[in-house]
């Protein structure tokens, strides 16, 4: 059902991420008038990192494992490329790689042991210090805002409405079964609101009791391959990787025909993280450009207990603290918080 009237809004769903994007699609899908007003700057930007899904959450994950079905039917209705496959690698740590691999059993994930100079053969412009967890074929990777493009696109096509432009300046509920929202554009009244907006989330809704959300910045840059064509699949067989042997784990995710994105998690100061990350990149991937990287988009909001929140008190239901980690998981996120705003789950 279309949107015909600002005035009477069945759903109207605030953010720019997949997590909204993903809500107001499962809606609208349903039959559902949508209004989505994505409040630009509340999600990833065109420079946000791809990023990994590991081949055990895949496997074993129930959210990651839903949202892998609703993402090919996202593609199926978009004609976007969205969850790509390819090799997984884990090393460093000896016992965190060996739990690891016991987990992937578990969830009969494939995966082998390779030497270290097994692994340097297969990949060239790595170097490894110890065993090797290889998972061929079963890591996979996405674009934040890509994402959430195809799912805004995938819910227009069932009927929901975009209005970019339009900025959500407070929100007052009336009742059970209003909610007003007075807007750049004027006020707009809706039966149900759903808010996932990042940090912007409390801001929009200061008269619900919300922990408050933090944002925490981890160092990321792109590297450019040496010596290679990006754009061969043959020359560019740079995996999904991570790097266990340090407390802030380095992990890096290679993007098809471009750049390996290379994140240095919890590094502390900008400053000192950018060189521990250079020095990292010259020492263990010297088949990456360290000379030159383009520093990319990556943060995350979570609550001072780091879990993502989920709820709802009357008409609105709203959620934040999901993180880019959250990304593969997007579709099930949404799918829980249109239950909420539809009144069909209550909140953990």
């Amino acid at each position: 059902m279309a949107v015909v009237s600002r005035s009477d809004v069945e759903v109207v769903v605030v953010g720019e991420g997949a997590v909204a994007a993903a809500v107001a699609w499962h809606l609208a899908r349903e039959g559902r008038g949508v209004l989505i007003l994505p409040q630009p700057g509340t999600g990833p930007g065109e420079s946000a990192a791809p990023v990994a899904v590991r081949p055990e959450d895949l496997a074993s994950s129930a959210p990651v494992v839903a949202s892998a079905r609703w993402w090919r039917r996202v593609e199926a209705e978009t004609g976007a490329a969205l969850l790509s496959l390819t090799d997984g690698v884990d090393h460093g740590a000896p016992l965190r790689t060996a739990a690891l691999a016991r987990r992937l059993t578990e969830a009969n994930v494939p995966h082998v042991w390779l030497r270290p100079d097994e692994a340097e053969r297969r990949w060239a412009g790595m170097a490894f210090g110890g065993p090797v967890l290889h998972q061929p074929g079963t890591a996979g990777r996405l674009r934040p805002a890509q994402a959430a493009r195809a799912l805004r696109a995938a819910a227009v096509g069932w009927g929901a409405v975009v209005e970019p432009a339009v900025r959500v300046r407070s929100v007052a509920v009336d009742g059970d079964d209003r909610v007003r929202l007075r807007t750049s554009a004027g006020p707009i009244r809706a039966r149900r609101l759903v808010v996932a907006a990042g940090a912007a989330s409390v801001g929009l809704l200061p008269h619900l009791p919300v922990p408050s959300p933090r944002v925490i910045s981890s160092r990321v840059a792109g590297f450019t391959p040496l010596g290679i064509n990006p754009c061969i699949p043959l020359e560019n067989n740079w995996p999904i990787f991570a790097d266990h042997r340090r407390a802030a784990a380095v992990a890096g995710v290679p993007d098809p025909c471009g750049q390996v994105v290379v994140a240095l998690e919890d590094a502390g100061e900008q400053p000192v993280a950018r060189r521990r990350l250079l020095d990292y990149v010259a020492e263990w991937l010297p088949g990456l450009d360290a000379t030159a990287p383009t520093e990319l988009e990556r943060a995350r909001v979570e609550t001072a207990d780091g879990r993502p929140v989920l709820a709802s008190f009357g008409p609105v239901a709203f959620g934040y603290g999901f993180s880019d980690r959250a990304i593969p998981a997007a579709p099930a996120i949404g799918r829980e918080l249109a239950d909420l705003a539809l009144g069909a789950r209550q909140p953990a």
